[in-house]
């Protein structure tokens, strides 16, 4: 899977933006506080508190005075389990949500103690979908959603990627959400600091790439991701990705760094 592990400290670390384009970030505290304004909404959390960010959402006022551990995802697989959830979302509204600080817990201690590779992918699916549940009920109806540019930039995030594998342009999009081209555009790269075209490129290749890591064969995701040829993937992939799809595996986590910030606080 494509995930990435880190540790942030304020008084080590020039942390600014709690998001990242095309991943969800789950945080735990921890220790501290943090304070947040996060989609015209103050947050507060304490130490033990999970958290989770995701890419689309407008984070404000970083008032942070602790530890933090960020646990980055890749947006392919959250999309996955929400989709998968999506047909039987009215009648999940009612049940118990999974205790979304035991499965963040198993997959921290999993990568920590270097499990092996196939247990840590299972707990982090476990984690995504514990997450995904816990947003049902709150997600669409959320106060803090009632800005018309936030709801609009959300839900053209969405649409990419549910919409990955299709060609995708941008006048259609700003079509399809009835809303001029030159108005989304702009609004869109003032929220996400990026054009909507680069993120629907930057989309296609980090889902491709979990495509490839799946085992997909490189001759068809390209075609799959609608890029113009082989040598146009690579190209985006390297830049994006730092390395070529043929070089590209599984990042290994530099963790001792982070084991050791954690026996500290012990």
């Amino acid at each position: 899977m494509d995930y990435d592990l880190k540790i942030y400290n304020n008084k080590t670390s020039n942390f600014k933006c709690l998001r990242t384009n095309h991943f969800i970030n789950i945080y735990l505290v921890f220790d501290g506080v943090i304070t947040i304004l996060k989609n015209n909404d103050f947050q507060h959390y304490h130490a033990g508190d999970i958290f989770y960010v995701h890419d689309y959402e407008c984070i404000n006022d970083i008032n942070f005075e602790g530890t933090l551990l960020c646990l980055s995802i890749n947006n392919y697989y959250y999309y996955k389990i929400s989709n998968k959830y999506s047909q039987n979302e009215n009648n999940l509204m009612n049940k118990d949500k999974p205790d979304l600080k035991t499965h963040y817990n198993d997959v921290i201690l999993s990568i920590l103690n270097q499990s092996m590779k196939s247990d840590i992918e299972r707990k982090l699916l476990f984690l995504i979908e514990a997450t995904y549940l816990n947003t049902i009920d709150t997600t669409p109806r959320s106060k803090s959603e009632r800005n018309f540019k936030n709801i609009l930039i959300r839900d053209v995030i969405l649409y990419i990627n549910n919409n990955c594998e299709r060609k995708l342009i941008c006048q259609d999009i700003a079509h399809h959400f009835f809303v001029n081209n030159s108005f989304l555009s702009r609004e869109f790269s003032t929220l996400m600091c990026c054009t909507l075209s680069n993120y629907i490129i930057d989309s296609k290749i980090h889902f491709s790439a979990c495509a490839l890591l799946n085992g997909a064969i490189l001759d068809f995701v390209w075609r799959q991701y609608h890029f113009r040829s082989l040598k146009d993937y690579i190209y985006n992939f390297q830049a994006i990705k730092g390395v070529s799809p043929y070089e590209f595996n599984n990042k290994q986590l530099v963790i001792r760094g982070i084991q050791n910030n954690i026996a500290k606080k012990k």
